[in-house]
């Protein structure tokens, strides 16, 4: 049995694990801001990249050897094998399952762990039995990988091991309920807000806040009132994400909370809210004790678009605290009132970088000219990350006067400097970016290429075109598909066919059996405009895989393309929550009005519900209205506004 100091180490560990693992990384890399960060999204493999099936001889020695190293006496041994194990992948599962069973706790441990991160499928009901495991280490791990795989069959055994006899275990439960996202799980989650431990009534707020079923509301607003401040600060948090008009009074009430991280959850809150009667409590909440209270209440006041609030903002530029300026200088750029123009000038010359960019940005908001120079003036800056930020404030402003010192700072030796400048040139659209941006489709980083060519395409200059159809044979498959994205607006003959030819690649691959390759080439194809595609994409709503018919969704909201808009409003049936809220965000950038409707109808359907307010937020981004998660309002306000 492993001891109670190692054994309490272990959940620690696993807590933090599997709260970094719901950070959203995927989220990120579908969202397209890993390309603009110059960090290109994996390309999607061809059918030779398939890895290897299990029992390949160059990988059994590995296996087996990393298998025995489990048993090592030495933690770091086992802690090395494990890893290797893990990168080993789809070789190592057979073998990992295998020694599930081990009499040794600590082999059983990593196993579980290890295949976790595998996530593969083949160890979905080895690791549902071990949740019985005499060990509460080893169930703790189980349900940790559960919940990594997000395979639905876990729901029914992780819902019980809810009223596992250990907290961690029953923590960990909770989590994995988050990640996998099924509505099965809020009625026994609800009830375990009543547990006897503050870990798991904080890890069971979480989740529940997460899946975002409107049920959650009324028992997640009662956790306001818990008396660990981990819990309340955390039920402040996650009630904005329901976007429910209920929430608007006790969270009001929570900014008077004594714990400083209740008060900055239910401010940011309020703001993601909406409502207009959170804004005195808002302007109140700036003469905060606590800087981050008194930041998030800045930020908040964004979201309310009152410019009411540009006085209190303009006078938080001078906070002592450089987070409150910060967030101040930011919200000012979004109520984008000129009465911030000077203060915002002389915050230009701040003593803290992050306050000196926001200032930046909301300078490029208010389109204020007299910034251009001084953030051409900070691109000789020793400090890379004012450099980039300065280089991102001007690719904002699409002033000329930048496009000479951006060109320059194309031949910087810092990738996050040269993707930057890429990015801005691209928002510029200035003719002399057009030969230093062909350099750039050599550049070594796939990032930078990628986005050259995306820079490249929307200019519109004759002079990229060879360049263009040369970078077709890139082995990248995002430059590929970027360089045919291009050629597509530029619309020249020359590139017809080659472009076809990707295209018709791409496509061919959807037919991949593999989910992860089918995955990453719509991840890929996202990056085109060709009409080609959207039959196919839509198509791909009916794929077997989630994670799959969720990247098409976001695809389709990407492309826009009309005959998506029937399609993806059928998906808000999807049987996957997740999902469904991908349907609902990429309505919501198509802003087709026959979304309305059904968009209003899943505020009234639990059974079809679309998690954290994203129903909301569509519908907001379509009407330019704000009636919170009120499907009364918003059906009264649709009739009569019918057109």
């Amino acid at each position: 049995m492993i001891a109670r100091q190692t054994r309490l180490q272990w959940y620690v560990f696993l807590l933090l694990a599997a709260q970094l693992f719901l950070s959203g990384a995927v989220a990120w890399a579908a969202s397209g801001d890993g390309l603009k960060k110059g960090l290109p999204p994996r390309a999607a493999p061809s059918d030779t990249d398939v890895p290897s099936a299990a029992g390949t001889d160059p990988v059994v020695p590995d296996v087996s050897r990393n298998i025995a190293a489990l048993r090592s006496i030495q933690f770091n041994d086992r802690q090395k094998a494990a890893d290797a194990l893990i990168k080993i992948g789809a070789p190592a599962v057979e073998p990992l399952i295998a020694v599930l069973h081990n009499t040794d706790a600590n082999v059983r441990n990593l196993a579980a762990f290890a295949l976790g991160k595998i996530r593969d499928p083949r160890a979905v009901d080895p690791l549902i039995a071990i949740l019985h495991d005499t060990d509460a280490t080893v169930r703790s791990s189980a349900a940790f990988a559960l919940g990594s795989i997000r395979d639905p069959q876990a729901v029914t055994p992780l819902i019980a091991a809810l009223k596992d006899a250990d907290a961690g275990v029953r923590a960990l439960a909770a989590l994995s309920l988050r990640l996998i996202g099924d509505s099965r799980a809020v009625d026994p989650l609800i009830a375990t807000l009543h547990d006897t431990d503050a870990g798991v009534r904080d890890s069971t707020v979480r989740a529940l806040g997460s899946i975002g079923h409107p049920r959650a509301v009324v028992p997640l607003l009662a956790m306001l009132q818990d008396t660990a401040v981990a819990v309340r600060g955390e039920a402040a948090q996650v009630l904005g994400n329901f976007r429910d008009p209920r929430a608007v009074a006790p969270l009001i009430a929570a900014l008077k909370d004594t714990d400083a991280n209740t008060r900055a959850g239910a401010a940011m809150s309020l703001g993601i809210i909406g409502e207009p009667s959170a804004f005195d409590p808002l302007i109140a909440a700036l003469k905060d004790a606590d800087v981050q209270v008194r930041g998030v209440a800045a930020c908040s006041l964004g979201y309310l678009l009152d410019t009411r609030a540009v006085p209190a903002l303009i006078a938080a530029l001078k906070d002592r605290s450089a987070e409150v300026r910060t967030m101040a200088a930011g919200t000012l750029g979004r109520l984008n009132d000129p009465r911030a123009a000077d203060p915002l000038l002389a915050a230009l010359q701040d003593t803290d970088p992050s306050t000196r960019e926001a200032a930046g940005h909301a300078l490029c908001e208010l389109k204020e000219p007299r910034a251009v120079q001084p953030l051409i003036a900070a691109l000789k800056s020793t400090n890379v990350h004012e450099r980039g930020r300065a280089i991102t404030a001007l690719g904002g402003f699409k002033d000329p006067r930048a496009v000479e010192p951006l060109i320059a700072a194309l031949k910087d030796a810092d990738l996050y400097i040269r993707s930057s400048s890429v990015y801005a040139l691209w928002n510029i659209k200035d003719p002399r970016a057009v030969l230093p941006l062909i350099a750039e489709l050599k550049d070594a980083h796939g990032g930078i290429q990628a986005l050259a060519a995306h820079a490249l395409g929307d200019i519109d200059d004759p002079r990229a075109v060879e360049p263009l159809i040369a970078a077709l044979n890139d082995s990248d498959t995002t430059v590929r598909v970027a360089a045919a994205g291009a050629l597509q607006k530029i619309n020249d003959p020359r590139a017809e066919k080659p472009v076809t030819a990707v295209i018709e690649s791409l496509l061919a691959t959807l037919k991949n059996p593999e989910a992860r390759v089918r995955r990453q080439t719509i991840l890929a194809i996202r990056q085109t405009s060709d009409s080609r595609v959207v039959e196919p994409l839509i198509a791909e709503l009916h794929d077997e895989d989630a994670e799959v018919r969720g990247a098409a969704v976001w695809a389709l909201g990407s492309i826009k393309d009309p005959r998506a808009v029937e399609p993806l409003i059928a998906a808000l049936q999807d049987p996957d929550a997740k999902t469904r809220g991908a349907v609902a965000f990429a309505l919501g950038l198509c802003k087709d009005h026959r979304a309305i409707a059904p968009l209003i109808a899943t505020l009234q359907n639990p059974d079809h519900y679309v998690p954290n307010g994203q129903a909301v937020d569509a519908l907001v981004n379509i009407t330019g209205q704000h009636f919170c998660a009120d499907p009364a309002q918003w059906d009264a306000w649709w009739q009569a506004h019918p057109k």
